[in-house]
């Protein structure tokens, strides 16, 4: 189980704070990864990373907009691309053609941090009394079917209550797991789903 979350939420009351950091606690995901036994051999060479390492990095360009030689920044800091809307970081080695780069540089920039999974507790004025805990994990590279560098994926569990004290009195109501380009979702307790107790195994 990846070790650090850290509980996205906008600024509001502590004890609603506590409640859904509690709640994702609770439900934290179980990341399962092909170990890999040797730098670039088999196995996956990616875990998901702490966002802020990429931040204040020299190797890390700030480009844009959709402009491959339009060059805004190296070491861009989090607050340099806030706003930004077509912009996107570029980091050192070449997606179509990747070796063992991406693999080589992600270890050196983590290698004092732990693998991050971020939560983010969500509502819809649209949807009362509907919850949305999210779980967000980014990789430095993703190296399945479209090569490229930077990747958001995603699971969400959905809770019949308007806030997440309520939650953790119930259980979620159903799951949705995100890929590449596709998702798919479930009702909780599913047979598709493996669960260890109460935490998704993703």
């Amino acid at each position: 189980m990846l070790s650090v979350i850290a509980l996205l939420v906008p600024a509001r009351a502590t004890a609603a704070l506590g409640d859904e950091q509690a709640l994702a606690e609770t439900y934290a995901p179980v990341v399962r990864l092909v170990e890999q036994p040797h730098e670039c051999g088999p196995g996956e060479p990616y875990e998901p990373i702490d966002v802020n390492v990429l931040f204040d990095e020299s190797t890390v360009a700030l480009r844009g907009p959709w402009n491959p030689v339009d060059l805004v920044k190296i070491a861009p800091s989090a607050r340099d691309i806030v706003g930004l809307y077509q912009y996107h970081l570029d980091f050192p080695g070449s997606a179509l053609q990747p070796g063992c780069d991406y693999e080589r540089w992600a270890r050196r920039i983590t290698q004092r941090t732990n693998p991050t999974v971020y939560a983010h507790v969500a509502s819809e004025p649209a949807s009362p009394g509907r919850l949305a805990l999210q779980y967000w994990f980014f990789y430095a590279f993703n190296d399945f079917n479209n090569l490229h560098e930077g990747d958001w994926e995603m699971i969400q569990l959905v809770f019949d209550a308007g806030d997440a004290r309520e939650a953790l009195s119930k259980r979620p109501v159903e799951v949705g797991y995100s890929s590449h380009e596709g998702a798919e979702r479930a009702p909780w307790g599913d047979e598709r789903l493996t669960l260890d107790g109460t935490h998704p195994v993703v």
